[in-house]
C-alpha cells in the first residue's frame, strides 16, 4: 500500500479552536453580533418611509457585513493560511470599505431617526444608528490590526515542530522592502 505525504502546497486547513480566544477572534464575534443587531434594529421599523429613505442601505450594509465577518471567522477558525499574502490585503481592503460603509449607514440612520417622531418605530432607527457607529469602530480596529499584521508579517499560530527556529530559518524581525 502506497501512502502519500500531505502536500505542502496550498493552504493548511487545520481546526484552530484557540482563535476564538484571541483578540481578533473576539473582535470578529463582536462584529458579527453587532452587525446582526444593527440589521434587526433597522428591519423592525413598521412604516413605509424608512426603506425608501435610507433603510435599505442600512439593511444591506449590516447584513453584508455580518455575512463577510462570518466567512472571515470561518476561514480563520479553520486556520486557512494561504501561501499567497494577497488574502491579507483583500481582507484589509474589505475592513476599510465596511468601516466607511458603516459610517455612511450610521449617518443615514441618525439623520432619519427623528423623521417621523409621532409614529412608532423611530427609536429602532436611532438604535440602528448607534449599532452602525459601534460596528464602524469595530471594523476600524480590525483594519488597524490587519494592517499591523501585514506590516509585521503574518502571525503563524501553529507549528509543526517543537524546536525553536535556527538562525538560517528565523524570520526577519524587521520585514519590509529591501533596498
Amino acid at each position: 500500500m502506497v501512502e502519500t505525504a500531505p502536500s505542502s502546497m496550498g493552504p493548511s486547513t487545520d481546526w484552530m479552536a484557540t482563535y476564538i480566544r484571541t483578540p481578533q477572534g473576539i473582535l470578529r464575534i463582536c462584529e458579527m453580533v453587532f452587525s446582526l443587531i444593527a440589521f434587526l434594529c433597522s428591519v423592525v421599523v413598521d412604516y413605509g418611509w424608512w426603506p425608501h429613505l435610507g433603510g435599505g442601505w442600512v439593511n444591506f450594509v449590516a447584513i453584508t457585513a455580518f455575512v463577510l465577518a462570518a466567512i472571515f471567522f470561518a476561514l480563520h477558525l479553520l486556520n486557512f493560511n494561504p501561501r499567497v499574502t494577497i488574502f491579507y490585503y483583500v481582507e484589509f481592503i474589505v475592513y476599510c470599505v465596511f468601516c466607511a460603509c458603516f459610517l455612511i449607514a450610521g449617518i443615514v440612520a441618525a439623520a432619519r431617526a427623528d423623521q417621523n417622531k409621532y409614529s412608532t418605530g423611530h427609536q429602532s432607527v436611532g438604535a440602528a444608528s448607534f449599532f452602525c457607529f459601534l460596528c464602524m469602530i469595530l471594523w476600524a480596529v480590525d483594519a488597524v490590526l490587519q494592517f499591523l499584521e501585514i506590516r509585521n508579517g503574518p502571525v503563524t499560530t501553529t507549528s509543526s515542530s517543537s524546536e525553536p527556529p535556527t538562525a538560517a530559518g528565523a524570520a526577519d524581525p524587521y520585514p519590509g522592502p529591501s533596498y
